[in-house]
């Protein structure tokens, strides 16, 4: 990949799926299958998340289970989702989510991530190789390799206090008034 392409596929991921939906201790994974699994929004309000899922059928009785279950829901063009509450001790997180401050995340909100977002941490690729870390988990701490990479290899001017993630796009917010309860 070149500098355009990797620039352009980390603007284009929903930071939803890999640091909201863990707070609630979800992941794509969780939706028997990851085809299932479309992708997962915040509401304009900041209070709930709204996964876009394939077939209900397949799994709205184990998601019903779940702690912050509310209800289905559906739009104008018959996608289906399926809208979980944000527990209240997680607003200061996703206010700083929404704000781009993922290094300014609570310890116990990066703990969440790191178990439920089912990202790699520390894996070796190879028996001898070295350990890997996907991008986004490292921008929780400002990981220096990471604000070495942004530099040397993206030639991106960044300081020493910049977040090393891109700010949640749009794609990673979804309006409450255009769904409505499955019934």
């Amino acid at each position: 990949m070149n500098k355009d392409e990797i620039l352009s596929a980390l603007r284009a991921d929903n930071l939803t799926n890999h640091y909201i939906l863990p707070l609630l201790k979800l992941s794509k994974h969780r939706f028997p299958s990851e085809e299932n699994f479309v992708n997962s929004y915040l509401d304009e309000n900041h209070q709930t998340v709204l996964v876009q899922v394939r077939s209900l059928d397949v799994i709205i009785h184990r998601m019903m289970g779940h702690s912050n279950f509310l209800t289905a829901l559906k739009d104008k063009e018959g996608q289906e989702y399926i809208q979980f509450s944000i527990p209240q001790k997680w607003a200061k997180d996703v206010s700083l989510f929404v704000a781009g401050k993922y290094s300014m995340f609570s310890e116990e909100a990066k703990d969440m991530i790191y178990i439920h977002s089912r990202l790699p941490l520390r894996v070796k690729e190879t028996k001898n190789g070295p350990h890997k870390t996907d991008t986004r988990l490292m921008a929780l701490t400002k990981n220096p390799k990471l604000q070495e990479f942004w530099r040397e290899q993206l030639q991106v001017d960044i300081n020493d206090d910049d977040e090393l993630m891109f700010m949640p796009g749009e794609r990673c917010f979804l309006k409450l008034e255009n769904l409505r309860p499955i019934t």
